[in-house]
């Protein structure tokens, strides 16, 4: 984990994507979000408060727009 946090301070200002930052001793890189939950790296689950970049309606990963999204980048870029 301490790796790939290294990397994202390397390529993202403050080794974070937007304004909210996690204190350096519980500091984690997450992997994936649904709905209204994020995971880490190691598979622990948080509740996705910030909700930002996106998923503030409708949560991450939200079926109808993976599908919508899938659907239109079948028609190329």
């Amino acid at each position: 984990m301490e790796k790939l946090i290294d990397l994202a301070e390397r390529f993202l200002v403050g080794g974070c994507f937007g304004m909210f930052r996690l204190p350096d001793e519980v500091a984690t890189v997450f992997q994936r979000g649904e709905g209204s939950r994020i995971f880490d790296m190691t598979g622990k689950e948080y509740i996705d408060y910030v909700l930002g970049s996106g998923p503030l309606i409708l949560g991450h990963a939200h079926p109808a727009i993976v599908a919508a999204v899938c659907e239109q980048a079948k028609l190329g870029s």
